[in-house]
């Protein structure tokens, strides 16, 4: 089985030999560095495709399959057409970003798997209007648009209809809920507001409905809890009833070498 390694953002590919196997093992093949910010969406996947299969051969001794720039251009070819055509757009600081908390994730194999990748969230960004082109596995409509029938229509706004699930979804900050004897969009609660009641604190600002009965961020190391959800750590110790620091936390080596070899996305 061979090895990829990437010299340059024009996506020049070379099949390894043994001997760059056998350097991954000590010091791993790495990404010169005019490579740093990838100058397109299909440099910054083959780059993070190194990334990921160098980690695994140090973690898990195990090796990626080869690919070169034919077979791997076929599976990006859509979301490629899509930031051709203006229906997305690619992001090269945002995946400068997301490749440099990769390598600081990858750094160590017993390393603790940090719980967000900055950056890695805005690589594309959705730029297909609503009544324009969209398909299942790739987010191409704008902020509150969704994709139906392959077109991008109007998400429901707070006090209109919505139907659970993904048909009729409601606007960013909104979500479905009944109310009396039909679905009608509600607003999420935001920090410090009381969801004792039934109603759900946001959670694109990371907030949780607390002990306390209000909503806020997780609890930090220290406080007060009943259980493991409620803290940062994501852990409660049973016997202090307060947020420790995860005394078996999932490691980097766990991770890896628990997922299949990673797949480029369409």
């Amino acid at each position: 089985m061979q090895f990829l390694c990437i010299k340059n953002l024009r996506g020049v590919i070379m099949r390894s030999s043994l001997l760059c196997a056998a350097l991954l093992l000590t010091a791993s093949c790495t990404v010169e560095a005019e490579s740093v910010t990838p100058a397109s969406y299909s440099d910054y996947l083959k780059l993070l495709y190194q990334q990921t299969c160098e980690a695994r051969l140090r973690c898990c001794s195990t090796l990626c399959s080869d690919l070169n720039d034919s077979s791997f251009y076929k599976l990006t070819v859509r979301t490629q057409d899509y930031i051709s055509r203006g229906y997305m757009a690619f992001d090269p600081q945002a995946a400068k970003e997301c490749l440099a908390s990769q390598a600081k994730r990858f750094e160590r194999c017993d390393a603790a798997v940090p719980t967000t990748l900055p950056g890695c969230d805005r690589i594309l960004i959705p730029r297909s209007p609503i009544g324009g082109p969209c398909e299942s596995g790739i987010a191409s409509c704008i902020a509150d648009g969704f994709c139906s029938g392959n077109r991008c229509a109007p998400t429901a706004k707070v006090g209109q209809t919505c139907t659970p699930g993904s048909s009729l979804p409601c606007a960013t900050g909104s979500y479905c809920m009944l109310v009396t004897s039909s679905y009608v969009c509600v607003a999420y609660l935001g920090s410090g507001q009381s969801c004792t009641t039934g109603g759900r604190c946001d959670p694109s600002q990371g907030l949780l409905c607390l002990p306390s009965g209000l909503c806020g961020p997780p609890l930090p190391l220290d406080a007060a809890c009943t259980q493991s959800g409620f803290c940062a750590s994501g852990f409660c110790d049973a016997s202090s009833q307060t947020c420790k620091v995860n005394p078996i936390p999932v490691t980097v080596l766990q991770q890896l070498c628990a997922q299949p070899e990673p797949t480029p996305p369409m």
